[in-house]
């Protein structure tokens, strides 16, 4: 399972299309059985090892955004996806707020649930992809929601300086 993208299976080629099936599988079990918590206070980020610029990022982090999003876009709530397999919940992908490329500027970690949002699959390509003024439009509203429990987690940002990552 990839701990870059969540929702993502990473073959790096010794499985079988079986062994990905059954790892799927387990993976529906374990969230249908279990739920989702996530109780991890904020700690100093740490690298990966094998490159100097990947930190490590936590699943369970994205996987307990979506479900206290309620599988919703937390920009706009009305937007509509298809029903994921996996969950059986509408499909949303955990976006982090304060791109993970720019960890090497704060302390501590930006993968912590406070700095990851729920976004549908257009509103993710928007934010990537979109023009100046539709990323500044997403990116603005999801800051307004979170700025406070940002700061509160030693996370200290302002909009223009968020926004300029997005270029």
């Amino acid at each position: 399972v990839s701990t870059k993208h969540a929702n993502f299976i990473v073959n790096k080629g010794s499985c079988s299309g079986e062994d990905i099936v059954k790892l799927i599988n387990h993976i529906k079990k374990t969230i249908k059985d279990i739920g989702i918590t996530y109780k991890k206070k904020n700690v100093t980020a740490k690298k990966q090892q094998r490159t100097a610029n990947n930190y490590i990022r936590d699943p369970q982090a994205a996987a307990y955004v979506k479900q206290q999003a309620r599988y919703k876009c937390e920009f706009n709530k009305e937007h509509k996806t298809f029903i994921s397999d996996i969950f059986g919940k509408q499909y949303v992908e955990a976006h982090h707020l304060i791109p993970m490329k720019y960890q090497d500027q704060f302390e501590y970690s930006l993968d912590i649930p406070e700095n990851i949002v729920a976004l549908c699959p257009n509103c993710h390509r928007a934010i990537h992809h979109g023009t100046k003024d539709c990323k500044k439009k997403i990116i603005s509203a999801l800051f307004n929601k979170r700025k406070k429990i940002l700061k509160d987690n030693s996370i200290n940002i302002d909009i223009e300086t968020l926004n300029e990552m997005y270029k």
